[in-house]
């Protein structure tokens, strides 16, 4: 069974080569940047199994519109990869709403 991945910084460094190993190799991914038209060429080649969203990681409210907008499409989330070193697994709505805005920006600075 696939998985579903969501990572952010996809369209650079880590994050592009951690979506493309995982388009590769037959999963989805919702992949974010703050710049998503830098992913078109990955729309081109897997269509429907790319989400491309813009998502500054800092702005909190956005991060969790994205996470809403990948659950709407995909129906979960498997993997998730916030570039470049921290990741957690089968990430629920709860769990990313219930940070408090000190916690959310500081593990966001770090990552």
């Amino acid at each position: 069974m696939s998985k579903i991945w969501f990572i952010t910084g996809a369209n650079r460094g880590f994050g592009r080569i951690w979506t493309e190993a995982a388009l590769a190799r037959g999963d989805k991914v919702v992949a974010t940047s703050r710049r998503p038209d830098a992913l078109q060429d990955l729309v081109e080649n897997y269509g429907d199994a790319i989400l491309p969203l813009e998502l500054d990681v800092t702005d909190r409210n956005r991060a969790i519109a994205a996470v809403v907008e990948a659950l709407d499409a995909f129906g979960r989330l498997d993997v998730v990869s916030t570039t470049p070193v921290t990741a957690c697994l089968a990430l629920s709505r709860k769990c990313l709403t219930s940070r408090s805005e000190t916690r959310w920006k500081s593990t966001s600075l770090v990552s």
